[in-house]
């Protein structure tokens, strides 16, 4: 299974997540993640969600399903 497609079963409706935490749950590494959640974003399958501080206190992005889609 192709880590899109393992970040796209993650992300079913009401999921709310960062790229850091989707790469936790799939205990995957972070840079394998980050560019399959762009690709997908720009592909308009997930849409931001809002921003949550990382444990630094960095703002990161949440994504969640675009269901319009």
């Amino acid at each position: 299974m192709t880590v899109k497609q393992q970040v796209l079963d993650l992300m079913q409706p009401g999921v709310k997540l960062t790229a850091d935490e989707i790469a936790g749950a799939l205990d995957l590494p972070v840079l394998s993640v980050r560019p399959r959640v762009c690709e997908m974003f720009h592909a308009k399958v997930i849409k931001k969600a809002g921003t949550k501080n990382n444990r630094k206190g960095n703002p990161m992005t949440q994504w969640e399903r675009d269901l319009g889609r």
